[in-house]
């Protein structure tokens, strides 16, 4: 499933439509990660805003955002980023990176689910499988067919 080019403002939507709790506030899209804790929902571009700004149920419980180098912060969230996704290519890796992205393709399958059948079918046993092996529990209602079948189908009219 591919997503084509959109506004925050139409991201935000589309977050919200899967049933995830967002909101703007002073021009910047965020999304509740949980209860009374905030990131933004491009969580990646750094911003200069103040936490005062916020709700106040944000600024009860909590919020994280990416700063500009340089600035005092008071904590970190690890990601793995491609600049130039479209560029990507594994020659360009290390050799141990080169290793284990050819050491997991011999185990995954990488393509395209353009259909809702394609993810409503084994998605939802694999979907299960991960909840029970691992005690995840956003959203644990998915694991009822009917409720993971709706989402899947709003995650493809967000397309």
């Amino acid at each position: 499933m591919t997503l084509g080019k959109m506004s925050a403002a139409e991201f935000g939507d589309s977050v919200r439509r899967e049933g995830q709790r967002v909101f703007e506030s002073d021009g910047i899209w965020w999304r509740e990660v949980r209860p009374f804790f905030a990131r933004p929902l491009l969580p990646y571009e750094p911003l200069a805003v103040s936490a005062r700004n916020l709700p106040w149920r944000y600024r009860l419980g909590g919020s994280q955002w990416a700063l500009k180098p340089g600035l005092p912060a008071n904590s970190t969230l690890q990601m793995v980023m491609f600049r130039d996704a479209a560029g990507y290519r594994i020659e360009h890796l290390p050799h141990k990176r080169r290793w284990e992205v050819r050491a997991a393709a011999r185990r995954f399958a990488i393509r395209t689910l353009d259909r809702p059948d394609l993810i409503k079918g084994p998605g939802h046993d694999v979907y299960a499988e991960f909840f029970a092996r691992t005690g995840y529990g956003y959203r644990a209602g998915r694991v009822r067919k009917r409720e993971f079948d709706a989402w899947v189908d709003t995650l493809f009219e967000s397309r």
